[in-house]
This record gives structure tokens, sequence and C-alpha cells, in this order.
């Protein structure tokens, strides 16, 4: 009973890092709250525990959402389902984690390695296919945090979580009596965290030879999408990016929805005019143009295009789309959750 009452005290704290409470230093320590109470040779518990730590975060992080699951849903026990189901979801992840961690055998930091390698295998399994995205991600938490973000820049995101549990299996080893093993293994994960991030912090800091100034642009959408009106929301962009060049900007960035239309492969039509149009705005105001639109090329794409006055100089689509919110899931999936709204 300890156990897991420790185990849902651990996930709640963790839920409290994330929006809109974002308390992010709970990831520092309340991870090895859970960590700590896993048994070694127990897969079964330790997958249990592994659940109902899931639960208790998604608890936390979601309760928020559950009126507008219920609104979607046009049924308040049809939203309650759902969000109940995105729990268990969830949970699962957590659950199988805590169970293999339970198979592990050793001891000390190897266990810790193999714990934290263990979690960020299966948090990059948990965003793939139909219903995948980085949901409730560790490192999500750390948004706001840029000094304890620096390690993406090797690793990405998944590097970044795999140092929080590694962090907190450390911790849980004095909760097992390997005090002085921990403590080595914690001040050199430390110094290397922080000191990577520290290093590259003051890089970026250091003072440019030549100075870019750069306009971020924010487009206001007052009006309901049902009477959006696309020259009304061109002349707006246009005036912007004038100000933008008076105020001596080269470059301006946008939103990933800057571009109302989607954009198609095929030659001529809209996708032709918007285009040429993107492109005379750059050449007229001077600018370098970074903005964001919905592709289609026999699939969704949600992509950035660097637009200059030569027209499309770069381009990147997002890595992954959201589900159920920048894209549909197929069929079967689609089908079944519909009743869900």
């Amino acid at each position: 009973m300890r156990a897991w009452l420790m185990t849902v005290v651990s996930g709640a704290l963790c839920g409290l890092a994330f929006p809109p409470v974002g308390w992010w230093w709970m990831l520092l320590f309340a991870p090895a709250l859970w960590l700590g109470r896993l048994r070694e040779d127990a897969p079964k518990a330790n997958a249990w525990l592994g659940f109902w730590w899931g639960v208790a975060l998604g608890v936390v992080v979601s309760w928020h959402a559950a009126p507008t699951l219920a609104q979607e849903a046009r049924a308040e026990w049809l939203g309650g389902l759902a969000w109940t189901l995105a729990l268990v979801w969830y949970a699962s992840w957590s659950a199988l984690s805590g169970g293999l961690m339970g198979w592990e055998r050793g001891s000390g930091w190897a266990w810790v390695i193999v714990a934290a390698s263990v979690w960020t295998a299966l948090a990059w399994l948990r965003s793939l296919g139909a219903l995948g995205f980085p949901w409730a991600m560790l490192a999500l938490g750390f948004a706001r945090q840029p000094l304890l973000l620096q390690p993406a820049d090797l690793g990405g995101v998944w590097l970044v979580e795999w140092l929080i549990l590694a962090w907190n299996g450390g911790l849980a080893l004095v909760g097992r009596g390997q005090g002085r093993q921990a403590a080595l293994g914690l001040s050199g994960l430390g110094l290397l965290w922080l000191g990577y991030g520290l290093m590259t912090m003051a890089i970026y800091r250091m003072p440019l030879r030549q100075p870019l100034r750069v306009a971020v642009v924010q487009p206001r959408a007052d009006m309901p999408v049902s009477i959006f009106a696309p020259a009304i929301y061109d002349e707006q962009i246009e005036g912007w990016l004038r100000q933008a060049a008076q105020h001596g900007a080269r470059w301006a960035i946008f939103p990933e929805t800057a571009e109302p239309y989607t954009l198609t492969e095929t030659h001529g039509g809209v996708t032709e005019e918007r285009l040429r149009l993107w492109k005379e705005r750059a050449s007229v105001n001077q600018l370098t143009l970074i903005v964001g639109a919905t592709r289609f090329d026999g699939a969704i794409y949600n992509s950035a295009l660097g637009i200059s006055s030569e027209g499309i100089t770069r381009s990147y689509d997002k890595v992954k789309l959201m589900a159920f919110t920048e894209w549909s899931p197929p069929a079967p999936f689609r089908d079944w959750l519909r009743l869900l709204g």
C-alpha cells in the first residue's frame, strides 16, 4: 500500500511540472519516488505500479481537457469514456516500462542506465503509429528551461528524456542504500548536463559580429472561420510586412497557419498564385520570409517554407503531426473514435 501511495504521489507531482502549473523542478526528484519503489525480479508488481503512476500523471496533466472532451462528444458520459480510454492508453506505456525494468537484475548504475534506456525507447515507440505523439514526455516539462534543454543539440528531446530518468534513477539508488555510488554518478551526470548547457548558452549569448533584425509576425484571427475573408487577411499581412521593413527587419517569421490555403504539388491554380504572392511580398519589402503552410502531396504535410525574392529557397516538413488535431487517424480508428467526438 505504501509503495502504491508513493507511486501515485510521484505521478501527480510529475504532472505538476506541466502547464498550467509549470513546476518544472518537480522532474528533478519526483520520478525517483516511483523508481525507488520498483522491486528486483518483480515485473508484474512493477507493471502495476507503472500503470498507476501513468494514471496519476495523466489525470493531473489532462484534467483541464475533460470539459472539451465532453463538449466534442456531446455527452458528459461519452467525454468521460474518451478521457478514461486516453488515460488507460498512456498508463499502459508506463506499465510496460515498469514491467521491463523489473526484468533487469542488475544493480547500481547498470540498472539506472538500462531503466533510463527502456523508458526512452518506449517513449519513442509511443510517438509512432496512428495514435502516436510524444504526449506528456517528461522532457517537455523543461520547455522554458533552456539551460537544461541544451543536450537536445546532441540527441534531440530523447536525450533530455534519458537524462531525466537517469538522474532520478541515481536518486532512487540513495533510497536503496547505495548512497556513495549514487553520489559519484549524480555528480558526474550533473556536471556533464549543466556543463554542456552553460557552455552552449555562453556561445549563444556571444555578441554577433553583424546583428540581424528579425520580425515575428503573429496574425490575429478575430473573425470566425465561417466568414474568413482572404482579401482582408492578405491586406493585413502586407501591412505588417511594411511595418517590419520600416523597422529595419531583414527576416520575417510567421506561424504554422500563416498561409490560409492548402498548397498542392499541381501546377497552376491557387497554389501557384499564392506562392507568387508570397514571393512578391518578399521582393517588395526586401525580406526573407519563413511561412507556415499546409501542403498536400498524396498526404497532408505541415511545412515551413523559406521564401525570398527568388521564390522558395528551402522547405521543411514537420516530423510528426498531432493525432486528432492536425490529421485524422485512418480507418478503423477514425470510425471507432468518431463516436467519442
